[in-house]
């Protein structure tokens, strides 16, 4: 069993192996004046340290369902601070390139880091 300081240790390594950073933005709508709405995505959080990886499948049932799902499209997989709050109605940027969220991974009991996959929007 993991003791509270080996756990807060290793999510400050996780940190250490995040090279990047990206803004997480959310959807916001606005009147056009005219009775309609304009969106936009806004910066809810900048200079998250994350690690964007290329993702590939790995064999579950739910990789298979989310590869199939967003076949065409390119699939990324986002790790960020385990603190940092992300969800399926955020968008990512990272380095000027725009992804959506698709699943954010449940790390359970001992979640070191925020793992979320994200699809480039294109």
């Amino acid at each position: 069993m993991l003791t509270a300081d080996q756990l807060a240790s290793m999510k400050l390594t996780q940190v250490a192996a995040m090279p990047g950073t990206c803004s997480i933005l959310a959807l916001t709508e606005n009147s056009d004046g005219m009775g309609g709405r304009t969106e936009s995505w806004s910066p809810v959080a900048t200079n998250v340290p994350c690690r964007l990886s290329p993702m590939q499948a790995m064999g579950t049932d739910v990789e298979a369902v989310v590869m199939e799902r967003f076949q065409g499209r390119s699939l990324w997989q986002l790790t960020v601070p385990v603190t940092q709050a992300i969800s399926h109605n955020n968008r990512v940027t990272v380095a000027g390139t725009v992804y959506e969220v698709v699943q954010v991974r449940d790390g359970g009991q001992w979640e070191t880091a925020r793992r979320v996959i994200l699809a480039r929007v294109d």
